[in-house]
């Protein structure tokens, strides 16, 4: 058997055991569809009991308001600052933290290996991976975990503090949704 079709049965099975897919589409490595229609183009049909979109009322499009509210925020709070917070537009850093679990870890330090190569990109903006293996949202949503201990270690390695962070990419999950109902999960 080709390497590819092993690799493509193997992720099938894998998904099958995970009770992700049914078995005639495991048994098929040829299918290249669920038959499920994504939630970014469900528009207002809903997904156990969940509008589609990204934003109300089934949209993909951002809403103009809500723009002008980040830009806003972004004038205001975003500005590059001394370690004890102060703006310092002359020589203070910009942090862009990333938080999350293993999947926001691994793409984020791809995102740092392209951001560092770029010959564009402000010396004064410090790129700094605060993402962890196992470390799922829970572990994140509560001051004083080891998860902090381990950022403010990353920051302290990158010669930045906590007080300088002025923009964070979040990725984060519940590790095990367990048999919560979907709506349930979601909200979690």
């Amino acid at each position: 058997m080709p390497r590819r079709s092993v690799i493509n049965l193997f992720i099938a099975l894998a998904l099958f055991a995970a009770g992700t897919i049914p078995l005639a589409l495991a048994a098929d490595c040829a299918k290249t569809s669920t038959g499920l229609v994504p939630l970014t183009d469900l528009g207002t049909d809903s997904y156990k009991g969940r509008q589609g979109g990204l934003y109300p009322g089934g949209s993909n499009k951002r809403p103009s308001a809500h723009t002008g509210a980040g830009i806003s925020l972004i004038e205001d709070r975003v500005r590059p600052r001394k370690a004890d917070g102060t703006v310092d537009t002359n020589k203070g850093k910009l942090v862009f933290l990333s938080v999350g679990m293993s999947n926001a870890e691994a793409e984020f330090q791809y995102f740092i290996n392209v951001a560092d190569a770029d010959d564009e990109k402000s010396p004064r903006v410090v790129v700094v991976n605060g993402a962890q293996a196992g470390q799922e949202a829970s572990e994140a949503a509560v001051e004083g975990r080891k998860y902090w201990d381990v950022v403010d270690a990353r920051l302290a390695a990158a010669g930045v503090t906590g007080r300088q962070v002025g923009a964070i990419w979040l990725k984060q999950a519940d590790g095990s949704p367990g048999n919560k109902p979907f709506a349930e999960h979601v909200d979690t």
